[in-house]
């Protein structure tokens, strides 16, 4: 990696002097690679006779060339996942917040809508998404047929609409391969079923939760530190199950190990791992520093 020119707030910057390896001083910067994951929203319960729509997938924020100083202490936090029918809780690293998935609407009138994306109004009649986008928005609320429910929206694709007989998909997370291996973050929930009139929406890849397909399951909830969305919950007529819960954030850090070593406060839960000449630090939990030197 070179040392980057993107600093943390926006900023553009420049390198003292770069590349550079072995022990550097407080002047240089360090270019790594980031994502930030905020954590998915919970699915819907069902209302009156209308099954879930599924939540929406966190926020996902990658940037590859990311330039940070060194001796200086940048903050983390892992957004936790929603409740059933609440938004996921934002992940930040320094000033960058990946905000958390939105959650379906409870209305009761013209179906339900899915949850979005993070940043991502929805209604019955437009969508506004934020710029720039970190997520899209579930699929459109119906309003001629209550037995179905629409998917959440994912951080890489829109949530699915419900179609005849069909609850809607999840939308699908977004691609990274920071970690070595290509995973997808922030998919959304897919939307329960009204059982014996329509089928459950599978949650959205990755780590997104399927909706409930029958009145005894509560819906999947969204994969641990995949940001993922809750799936809906079911019903039949005269009984319902519950939505699935948002799956936490996740933040991952990757440099040139040559380049400098990273130091982690407590409170933060984090594993190591490196790829070629790359280290690679996965904080799953927590709220604290890093700071490089």
């Amino acid at each position: 990696m070179n040392p980057g020119i993107y600093g943390l707030g926006g900023q553009i910057v420049t390198p003292v002097q770069g590349p550079f390896a072995g022990v550097a001083d407080a002047r240089k910067l360090l270019s790594i690679w980031a994502l930030i994951c905020g954590g998915g929203a919970g699915g819907a319960n069902p209302v009156v006779s209308r099954p879930g729509p599924g939540g929406g997938g966190g926020g996902v924020i990658e940037i590859t060339a990311l330039g940070v100083m060194l001796q200086t202490a940048y903050s983390i936090s892992i957004g936790a996942g929603g409740a059933i029918q609440t938004l996921g809780t934002p992940s930040q690293f320094g000033s960058i917040v990946a905000l958390g998935g939105g959650s379906p609407s409870s209305s009761a009138t013209g179906g339900i809508a899915a949850g979005t994306g993070p940043g991502v109004v929805i209604s019955n009649s437009a969508v506004s998404p934020m710029t720039p986008s970190q997520g899209f928005a579930g699929g459109s609320a119906n309003s001629g047929n209550n037995a179905i429910a629409s998917g959440g929206g994912g951080a890489g694709t829109v949530g699915a609409n419900a179609v005849s007989g069909a609850s809607g998909n999840g939308g699908a997370g977004r691609s990274s391969s920071i970690s070595g291996a290509t995973y997808l973050y922030g998919g959304g929930g897919g939307g329960g079923s009204y059982v014996g009139s329509s089928t459950a929406g599978s949650g959205g890849l990755s780590g997104g939760g399927a909706g409930s397909s029958a009145v005894a399951s509560a819906a999947t909830s969204g994969a641990a530190n995949s940001g993922g969305g809750g799936g809906g919950g079911s019903c039949n007529g005269t009984a319902a199950s519950v939505g699935g819960a948002g799956g936490s954030g996740i933040v991952i850090l990757r440099w040139n190990a040559s380049q400098a070593q990273i130091t982690l406060s407590s409170g933060l839960t984090f594993t190591r791992s490196t790829v070629g000449t790359d280290a690679i630090i996965t904080i799953t939990a927590g709220t604290g520093t890093v700071t490089w030197s």
